[in-house]
């Protein structure tokens, strides 16, 4: 068990490590821009085109890498994400030209969007609802902390290497990322999910690419620019065309359930709130540093440590908290912790200290940190299991989407302001130089520089209308943070487990190799409207399955029939059994099963145990599901097909109920002898319901199952030699 526990934080370790280096990607290439355009002989196009290719790919290619997740196996997807933001890495190193390093930057960013989103959905997936909140935490540390790293590591990189270095540096964190997931990480996924509705893939591929490119473009070209207009025009016929062939196809690439999920809609809000806030402050406060003050990327870069600081404080601390106050509390404490920086980082004026700043940044951080977290658990909570990577993917496509359009407006607003303000000083500079100082505080600043003792007055006069514009983007990104914290209160749920069941671990390491897949969690004893809905839909299709059952044969029955007959899509059928045959063998009682046998005293006997907790499980469903059962038993005992599968099934379900007794000793270890006692156990279970089946339900099951488990008791008892004179007499009769 304690390794167990060691292992799935060893595989955090690992996801941190992919994601860090994923986030700093967005930022660290920015400072070697210069450096880049004298090597390559890069223009302006090319250098945007450098930059933008890598969020083109990184913003539309991760909700189709979420949902292929899911379906394909979210390990084997992600490793090949690393393998391909590393190949992508060495490529971008030894490019020799500006059109060689954009293609090998888009494909940095395909790797980067398959990353991010099944990197969380695994951890997601691995952690349980005791600890789920502080790996996500955690992880949404890492992610966050990537982004204003850098241009700190960038920096230190550029002072003693060459520009290739900021992609170099990746090859050994990602190889030995890529090393130890295949090691690691366990496979999780929803492999009965079929299909892929490829047309909307390609509608929500395009939509998000024409969008975030057009938002991209608009600062830069001007937002009435022909090509920025058809970006952003074509955007949305695009979008709703993938809302409408969502609504009707039989595969969605996300349940609309879903969507209608308070934990996962505010949750989400919440999110794009502190991104915006977040892209808010590292589009303005690196540029103050820098051109106000004159630091340069790397003194930049650590004058931003109190952001990290108090975001990975904040994002590993915030479980425990969540866990007293409640998941609602702890958001809205956080959004307005994230306010009140974001306040105190709008009054920064020319004469202001850098302590200011640090309060400022030290506030955002927290806010950010406490904020994130438990509103990402509340996220992938919602999402559950069969989802997480669809999930993930949509709740970092939004954010992503976001913060490229915060960017675009929050850089519009400043520029305006910038220039509104800057304006009476410009009337007096000839025009050339105007229109440089006019551009941004960056150029204002180089040129200042270049005019000598004669450009002070310019260099303060940019300063003060650059702070001007700051502390309008700051304040705005106040109003959105505390927007979201009201709307947090009001709508997100208390607790991210309301009405959220989790089979226990034993339960999950049986899902994850095959045998549950689609299993139902432990029903709860307040379960949610969503949860009763769940249960209802899976009850109907197995009522209907079993009536056509027996009204024309298993093996004339087929899926598409049982759909009809219940009255859902071949999708919904699909979510709930991964085949005709699961209709029979799989239900709720396994896990329900499990949980009782953890719970009952190690000190009892292996068999005790073992038969108080089938009597306690069947209890609890025998008077309402004793005609379904009984017809699934006597179609296991006439269908040869359904025979074979329950015996192949045994070797799973021994290692279940092993499992199960280890986890209630804290043992993982489980002897010979104890395994040899749980295969008898079902041994003498699976007869006892068979030949119920067989005598047409009497007597009833429990009494055969007491009669089955006295003789496995007896025959335990009784000595070796007696036990094969009975052999070897009942041989002779």
């Amino acid at each position: 068990m304690r390794s167990m526990r060691t292992g799935k934080w060893w595989m955090l370790g690992v996801m941190c490590l992919g994601l860090i280096v994923v986030s700093l990607d967005l930022t660290i290439l920015n400072v070697a821009l210069p450096s880049i355009s004298a090597s390559l002989h890069a223009g302006t196009a090319d250098l945007q085109w450098i930059v933008d290719a890598y969020a083109l790919a990184f913003a539309g290619v991760m909700l189709p890498a979420g949902v292929i997740g899911d379906r394909l196996g979210r390990k084997r997807v992600l490793l090949a994400g690393l393998a391909s933001f590393l190949v992508a890495s060495v490529w971008c190193a030894l490019a020799d030209s500006t059109g060689e390093l954009i293609a090998a930057r888009t494909l940095m960013g395909l790797g980067a969007a398959i990353v991010l989103p099944l990197s969380i959905a695994i951890v997601s997936a691995t952690f349980s609802d005791a600890e789920r909140a502080k790996a996500i935490g955690v992880a949404t540390a890492a992610v966050a902390l990537g982004l204003p790293v850098g241009p700190v590591l960038g920096g230190l990189l550029l002072q003693h290497f060459s520009w290739s270095s900021v992609f170099w540096i990746n090859v050994p964190v990602v190889a030995l990322t890529l090393a130890a997931g295949a090691a690691l990480l366990w496979e999780s996924g929803n492999p009965g999910t079929p299909g892929l509705d490829g047309p909307g893939l390609l509608l929500a591929v395009a939509a998000i690419v024409s969008l975030v490119c057009g938002v991209i473009r608009g600062p830069e070209r001007g937002w009435s620019a022909p090509l920025t207009f058809t970006l952003l025009v074509t955007s949305v016929p695009l979008l709703v065309g993938f809302v409408v062939r969502e609504r009707r196809t039989t595969h969605p690439l996300v349940g609309a359930a879903l969507l209608h999920d308070r934990r996962f809609t505010w949750g989400t809000v919440a999110t794009i709130a502190v991104s915006v806030a977040l892209f808010g402050i590292l589009f303005v406060l690196p540029q103050y540093l820098q051109s106000v003050h004159g630091y340069d990327a790397l003194n930049t870069g650590l004058r931003l440590l109190p952001l990290m600081a108090g975001l990975l404080v904040a994002g590993s601390t915030t479980s425990p908290v969540a866990a007293k106050i409640g998941t609602k509390l702890t958001v809205v404490a956080g959004l307005m912790l994230l306010t009140t920086g974001l306040l105190v980082l709008s009054q920064i004026h020319l004469a202001s200290g850098y302590n200011v700043v640090a309060v400022g940044l030290t506030l955002c951080g927290l806010g950010v940190g406490a904020s994130i977290a438990a509103a990402m658990n509340a996220v992938m909570t919602a999402v559950g299991g069969d989802e997480a990577g669809a999930g993930a993917a949509v709740n970092s496509t939004l954010r992503q989407v976001g913060g490229a359009l915060a960017v675009a407006a929050l850089g519009s607003a400043l520029s305006a302001s910038y220039s509104r303000a800057l304006h009476p000083v410009l009337a007096t500079l000839p025009a050339r130089e105007a229109a440089t100082a006019r551009e941004s505080i960056t150029q204002a600043a180089q040129l200042a520089a270049r005019l000598g003792s004669g450009g002070a007055g310019l260099r303060n006069a940019a300063g003060s209308a650059f702070l001007h514009g700051m502390s309008i983007v700051m304040f705005s990104c106040a109003v959105v943070a505390l927007l979201a914290a009201l709307a947090s209160l009001r709508y997100l749920p208390h607790d991210a487990a309301a009405g959220n069941t989790e089979p226990s671990r034993t339960t999950r390491n049986a899902a994850a190799h095959g045998k549950y897949a689609t299993m139902s969690p432990v029903p709860d004893s307040r379960p949610d409207w969503r949860q009763q809905k769940k249960s209802a839909t899976r009850r109907s299709i197995r009522s209907h399955a079993l009536r056509l059952f027996g009204e024309q044969g298993y093996d004339a029955t087929t899926v598409e029939q049982i759909a009809a007959a219940a009255g859902v899509s071949h999708m919904t059928f699909f979510r709930y059994f991964r085949t005709k045959e699961d209709v029979v063998l799989s239900d709720e009682y396994d896990p329900l099963l499990v949980t009782l046998l953890e719970k009952s005293p190690a000190a009892q006997p292996v068999i005790e145990r073992i038969r108080t907790a089938l009597k306690q499980g069947l209890a609890a469903i025998y008077e309402t599901e004793r005609a379904a059962l009984l017809s699934q038993a006597q179609l296991i005992v006439t269908t040869p097909a359904l025979q074979a599968r329950l015996w192949a099934d045994q070797m799973a379900s021994q290692q279940l109920l092993v499992d199960a007794l280890g986890a209630s000793t804290d043992d993982p270890h489980v002897g010979f002898q104890t395994k040899v006692t749980v295969a008898a156990c079902l041994g003498a279970a699976t007869t006892a319901v068979l030949t119920w089946a067989q005598n047409n339900g009497t007597p009833e099951l429990p009494e055969l199952i007491d009669e089955a488990f006295d003789a496995l008791s007896s025959a335990q008892r009784r000595p070796s030699d007696e036990i094969g004179a009975t052999a070897r007499n009942g041989r002779d009769t």
